[in-house]
């Protein structure tokens, strides 16, 4: 085991102590992710080298399946983070009106008003600018070889530059992915139920 998956191991284990999630370590792989439920999400806590292993990238990820029937989407990331990803056909870059946070971010969302009603909210705000290095969005499944979902299911995933190793920023992380799942619920983007699709 290297230094580095020792450090990941050490404190992913203290981060789902202090969120009372579930610490999973694959036998075979070695893999470790940390699995939280936030009712009635299930979020799931792990890392990707798929698709950039080439350029040096590993990334930190949360993922939650949730209930989207009118499939609203947004897709929100750092300037100059993940420049590989275009355009999405239809979407609009938004400005919420604060200056320092579409300043450092680029985001894109079809239905406008409620793009912003969920980006100009300060505390997601606040928590997005302390992260920095991030890519957060709604999409409709992940890919070829991962779960299949339903005609009214999509995936939250959030995801930050790097294997992180810091109980504070992982907190931080999910924390921005909570209240957003509370705002989408809240403001009736999507429902409060459980999603028949598991990953």
């Amino acid at each position: 085991m290297s230094v580095f998956t020792t450090a990941k191991q050490e404190v992913w284990r203290q981060f789902s102590e202090a969120v009372s999630g579930k610490f999973i370590e694959e036998r075979l792989t070695g893999n470790i992710s940390v699995e939280v439920i936030h009712e009635p999400w299930h979020i799931i806590l792990d890392t990707s080298e798929a698709g950039r292993h080439e350029e040096g990238y590993y990334s930190t990820l949360l993922r939650a399946p949730i209930v989207n029937p009118d499939g609203f989407r947004f897709k929100v990331h750092k300037e100059g983070f993940m420049s590989r990803i275009g355009k999405t056909a239809g979407s609009k870059d938004l400005d919420t009106g604060e200056q320092s946070f579409d300043k450092a971010f680029i985001l894109k969302c079809e239905q406008k008003e409620k793009g912003l009603v969920i980006f100009q909210n300060k505390e997601i705000q606040h928590l997005m600018m302390k992260l920095k290095n991030i890519h957060f969005e709604i999409k409709d499944s992940e890919g070829t070889f991962g779960p299949k979902f339903s005609a009214d299911e999509d995936e939250l995933v959030l995801e930050m530059n790097g294997i992180i190793t810091n109980v504070a920023m992982l907190e931080d992380l999910l924390h921005l992915f909570s209240i957003t799942l509370d705002t989408l619920v809240e403001n009736g983007y999507i429902l409060a139920k459980p999603p028949m699709t598991h990953i």
